[in-house]
């Protein structure tokens, strides 16, 4: 009975074996019928320079948003150097007429040059992927 068991489970494995590889050349043969300028395009937006660079883009946009929504202080490390934070006469956040370092139309300008990178990314990763490639990656969903 037990070897039975484990034939039988042998069996499966080798179907499910056999399926994975069925699908791998599906896919491999789907990606060969690609015209050249999309497996360029796939290259491209798979590629270490510009997922690297996508990686850049990311986190100045988290600084932008951590600066814009006060999460960030940095106009307090940059305009006092001390350990200290400056007296705001018990108002917390400090009023309007303090200095800013980030200022609204600076970070609306960052804000659509980010947007423009990241659909940029988006365009040609679904380009050069197809939706069904580009979702099944995790880092795309």
């Amino acid at each position: 009975m037990m070897s039975e068991q484990k034939q039988k489970s042998t069996y499966e494995l080798k179907q499910i074996k056999i399926k994975k590889q069925a699908k791998l050349d599906n896919e491999q043969a789907w990606i060969d019928a690609q015209p050249m300028i999309r497996k360029r395009v796939k290259a491209f937006a798979l590629g270490n320079v510009f997922t690297l660079y996508i990686y850049a883009m990311i986190f100045a946009n988290l600084a932008t948003m951590g600066q814009e929504n006060g999460v960030m202080e940095f106009d307090i490390l940059l305009m006092n150097n001390s350990t200290t934070v400056p007296d705001t006469d018990g108002v917390y956040p400090p009023s309007a007429s303090e200095p800013k370092i980030m200022n609204t139309p600076l970070v609306e300008r960052l804000n659509t040059f980010f947007a423009i990178v990241f659909i940029v990314e988006f365009v040609l990763k679904l380009g050069g992927l197809g939706i069904k490639f580009y979702f099944r990656d995790h880092f795309n969903k």
